[in-house]
């Protein structure tokens, strides 16, 4: 049996929570309130450790359990990825080893969200469901918020000009990868303080797999209903 620790954030009332699990880099998703969030764990987990394997990684296959280790109640943009939470394991350092098997686990993302996309033509990429975003909004989403997040340590590399959200998702993989691979020891190391938030090295990379993983699943859910 594994025990997975589980780090949440929501509001102090606990409505709309978001999970995140990072012995399992990556993998977060919500709740309407924090006991609804709690419910998917299991399945959650097991869908996560099910894709892992069927990439080829190494994962368990025994039985699941979970326990809250950090529940953040307070800040901005609170249950949907907030800047203001920094949780302990974020401040743990990015090992090269941790660094090699997380890109590697960037890449399958991609490769998932690509191979989910591309059949489709541009009227279906630019469809807009009533109430919600066209995949191709999506997209730009995923792109933007990639450089982003990596951007709260120090410059990326400007995008170059292009219309185009495959190339665009291209570069902006390229720039990240390259971003984190040529960090210093000393960098990802650090604790950095920025007005009133603190971010790291580890922090700015889970949060790149987490929200592609969300927007992945939002994707998957669209196109294979």
């Amino acid at each position: 049996m594994t025990t997975y620790k589980l780090y949440l954030e929501s509001g102090p009332q606990k409505k709309r929570t978001l999970v995140h699990v990072p012995e399992l880099l990556g993998l977060n998703y919500f709740g309407a309130t924090t006991d609804a969030a709690l419910a998917k764990s299991r399945d959650a987990i097991q869908f996560y450790r099910d894709w892992l394997r069927a990439h080829g990684e190494a994962i368990e296959s025994d039985a699941i359990e979970f326990q809250v280790a950090e529940h953040i109640t307070q800040g901005d943009f609170i249950g949907h990825g907030s800047p203001a939470c920094l949780f302990a394991p974020d401040k743990k350092p990015l090992t090269p080893r941790a660094l090699e098997k997380h890109l590697r686990h960037l890449a399958w993302q991609r490769a998932d969200l690509l191979k989910l996309v591309a059949p489709l033509s541009p009227g279906e990429l630019r469809h807009k469901p009533a109430g919600k975003r066209a995949i191709l909004e999506i997209l730009e989403h995923i792109q933007a918020a990639e450089r982003a997040y990596p951007a709260t340590l120090k410059p990326m590399p400007r995008l170059p000009k292009t219309h185009d959200i495959f190339e665009k998702l291209e570069l902006t993989r390229r720039d990240v990868i390259g971003f984190f691979s040529t960090l210093s020891a000393g960098e990802r190391h650090a604790l950095i303080i920025k007005g009133n938030y603190q971010r790291t090295a580890m922090r700015a990379l889970r949060r790149v797999l987490e929200h592609e993983w969300e927007h992945l699943q939002e994707i998957r859910r669209r196109v294979n209903p």
